[in-house]
């Protein structure tokens, strides 16, 4: 699958390198200072030592002739999120690296494609606040329903996933700011054991895990401008 990138892995961290880069870095005090993980403290301490970049999102229609025309006839933004392995925390137990979170000012779908290494997607439902944990690895992806809150954990390891959204949708991150969501993702670096702790913060609230299907079926239909794909987005 011809992305017009190169990705190389280095222990549990993945890279992406292209001709020419547009995008940004989201480091760990600018997560503490809006205050959308669990634990501000543990991050505090961390930060004193070295403010790792969590994430980098890579804007591939900013750059790339392909992808910059797909998103003229399509009118959907394809870009990369790259995902950092880490746990907030100075124990063996945190928090794992996430994106901020947001949801869509216009009501758009949202597609993750993960291209290499392992992470989670999170959503929730405003109203019910009933959340879901989709579990992705190499080769998944998932529909992300129109109207949910949604944001993505690294896994074991680090990842690279690819984002397909309609450039209309927008983004709302004040949704998200002062408060998180209402599960958090938590790792244990010794066993591997994933855990989900439940936010103060908000009410009752269900919590499902699930497992995306693989095939990548919706970035191979973009890439392909298939109509029953694109028509889900634009």
């Amino acid at each position: 699958m011809d992305l017009g990138v190169k990705i190389s892995k280095r222990r549990k961290n993945y890279f992406v390198t292209a001709e020419s880069e547009v995008g940004w870095n989201r480091r760990l005090s600018e997560l503490a200072k809006d205050d959308v993980i669990f634990d501000e403290r543990e991050a505090q301490k961390l930060i004193a030592s070295r403010d790792a970049v969590v994430y980098k999102v890579i804007n591939l229609w900013k750059f790339n002739k392909k992808f910059e025309k797909l998103r003229e006839k399509t009118g959907v933004n394809c870009d990369i999120t790259v995902m950092n392995h880490g746990v907030i925390s100075t124990t063996n137990f945190g928090e794992l690296y996430l994106t901020y979170g947001h949801q869509h000012l216009e009501n758009y779908g949202e597609v993750y494609s993960v291209v290499a290494g392992k992470a989670f997607m999170i959503f929730y439902e405003p109203k019910s606040l009933k959340t879901t944990v989709v579990k992705m690895s190499e080769g998944s992806e998932f529909l992300i329903p129109k109207g949910t809150v949604h944001r993505l954990y690294c896994g074991s390891e680090g990842a690279v996933i690819v984002g397909l959204v309609s450039k209309k949708a927008g983004h709302d991150y004040e949704v998200v700011k002062g408060k998180g969501f209402p599960y958090h993702i938590f790792f244990n670096k010794e066993n591997e054991e994933v855990s989900y702790l439940k936010n103060e913060r908000f009410g009752d609230a269900e919590l499902e895990v699930i497992e995306a299907k693989r095939g990548l079926k919706f970035l191979r239909g973009f890439l392909n401008e298939k109509k029953e794909v694109v028509s889900l987005l634009a």
